[in-house]
């Protein structure tokens, strides 16, 4: 008689081996991946307890960068937007900061007045951009350049009243809507949509082709003021009075 031979128990025991061969290797190559590169067994080895990322803090802007703003205004000039907001000019002949022409008065988070110039790159020369026979220079509110091309037509806004100009140089430039009052602010946002609805320092819009302007108008006439005491910081220890605002 033949003897019986069991096939099925000698597969067994040959895919035991091979797994085991397999699982050896691989653990091997573990090894050898943590004794080169010893920061990956750390940072296997520590918990994370950073924060999550909330909604608020995206639709809010908290992490978004900080972009740079600067232009040259001339061959060797460069004006920009330092940390504090004012406008500076950095001279690279010299290097010293100059933020004394271009001052402005911060109102809100985005909003700010402030008396602008318009600086001729080709003659050199600068022009103050104020509203019609205003010898003051009244500080103005907003002034954007248009989209249209070859050209410099540019908008501002002063005592909210929108005026228009064809080109930055022009002496006359036009009233594309009077001021109703103080509470009533055309071309910028109130309090409210400039903090949670628009982001911005105007409400004004232009046609691709800068032909048209839409502006948008904002009634507070109805927004009762409300007062609500302030005890300050407590540094200044002669006066502990409370204060309205």
């Amino acid at each position: 008689e033949l003897p019986v031979v069991d096939i099925s128990s000698n597969n067994w025991k040959g895919v035991t081996i091979a797994v085991m061969v397999i699982l050896a290797i691989c653990g091997a190559i573990a090894s050898s991946v943590v004794l080169i590169n010893p920061d990956i067994q750390t940072k296997f080895s520590q918990k994370t307890n950073r924060e999550k990322l909330q909604l608020d803090q995206v639709l809010q802007g908290v992490f978004s960068p900080s972009a740079f703003n600067g232009t040259w205004i001339s061959d060797h000039e460069l004006m920009y937007r330092d940390v504090s907001g004012d406008l500076v000019i950095l001279d690279l002949n010299t290097l010293p900061l100059n933020p004394q022409p271009l001052v402005h008065n911060q109102l809100f988070r985005h909003t700010y007045i402030a008396k602008h110039l318009i600086y001729n790159i080709a003659t050199e020369e600068t022009v103050p951009l104020t509203a019609p026979n205003d010898k003051s220079q009244t500080e103005l509110q907003f002034a954007g350049w248009g989209p249209k091309e070859n050209s410099s037509q540019i908008v501002f806004i002063a005592k909210n009243t929108i005026y228009y100009q064809e080109s930055a140089l022009e002496a006359d430039p036009k009233v594309i809507v009077n001021s109703i009052g103080d509470d009533i602010y055309n071309g910028i946002p109130d309090w409210v949509y400039e903090e949670e609805v628009l982001a911005s320092s105007s409400a004004l819009w232009w046609a691709p082709d800068g032909s048209k302007l839409c502006f948008a108008q904002f009634n507070d006439t109805r927004v009762d003021v409300m007062s609500y005491p302030w005890y300050g910081t407590g540094i200044d220890a002669s006066n502990l009075y409370t204060k309205t605002i």
